[in-house]
């Protein structure tokens, strides 16, 4: 009986150890006239993937911060900003699929089984204004003097990190994790970031990645939008400045 109990015991923790895989994020960003900078909006999809369909749609409220409902009535399933199926379907594709392979190559097992999660899309509505802006000369001047060192925060509030950036050095705190950059300057608003060293599990094996940041508007002496671009994919947000 001492066995049975301590077995049960085992697998509940094991069972309950076990981290339930996070939805895939898809990011699209869409220069619009209806944000001042830039607002952000969530939406859950449920993918049939045998029938290439989609399911369901629902906006996650707690992540959006686009309030106005008649601007985003219209991103349905039906709308064309939900419309490639492919990528949400090989992105809602969890796969606990292990083969086993021979020494002479030749596949001898496969085991396992393939789920399929939802998918969470999220749109990052920028004002049209800056698609092609140019700074001025005196935005060069307020990077110069209030954003190239300091203590700096995302504008988002469901994004904890916090910034740090010293002469050729950047810090990315987040809880127990700090990740450390290597900044390289190379005009007055663009530069790179190399991740040099982090504690973090996720970016273990991004060490020497680079990323390549460029300063797109100065909102005020306290924040500016920047967008960031690395293996061609980019995204764009804000900075606020704390200290």
């Amino acid at each position: 009986m001492r066995f049975i109990l301590i077995f049960i015991l085992f697998f509940s923790i094991l069972t309950f150890s076990q981290e339930k895989p996070k939805p895939k994020v898809i990011t699209k960003e869409l220069y619009v006239e209806f944000v001042d900078t830039i607002e952000y909006l969530f939406v859950g999809v449920d993918i049939n993937y045998y029938w290439g369909e989609i399911k369901e749609t629902k906006i996650l409220e707690k992540l959006t911060t686009l309030k106005d409902t008649s601007k985003i009535s219209f991103y349905s399933s039906e709308s064309t900003l939900i419309k490639d199926i492919d990528t949400l379907k090989k992105a809602s594709i969890h796969s606990t699929l292990k083969t086993t392979v021979s020494e002479s190559g030749k596949t001898t097992s496969t085991q396992g089984k393939m789920n399929f999660l939802p998918v969470i899309v999220c749109y990052r509505f920028i004002n049209k204004d800056f698609e092609n802006y140019q700074l001025t000369e005196n935005e060069k001047k307020l990077i110069l003097k209030y954003f190239k060192n300091g203590i700096f925060k995302y504008n988002m509030p469901w994004k904890k990190n916090i910034t740090k950036r010293e002469g050729n050095k950047q810090y990315d705190y987040l809880d127990d994790y700090i990740s450390e950059y290597d900044i390289d300057w190379y005009n007055d608003n663009r530069y790179t970031i190399t991740l040099k060293t982090s504690n973090d599990p996720k970016y273990i094996d991004k060490i020497g990645k680079k990323y390549y940041v460029e300063i797109i508007k100065v909102l005020d002496n306290k924040s500016y939008l920047f967008r960031t671009t690395s293996d061609g994919n980019s995204f764009t947000e804000i900075f606020t400045k704390i200290d």
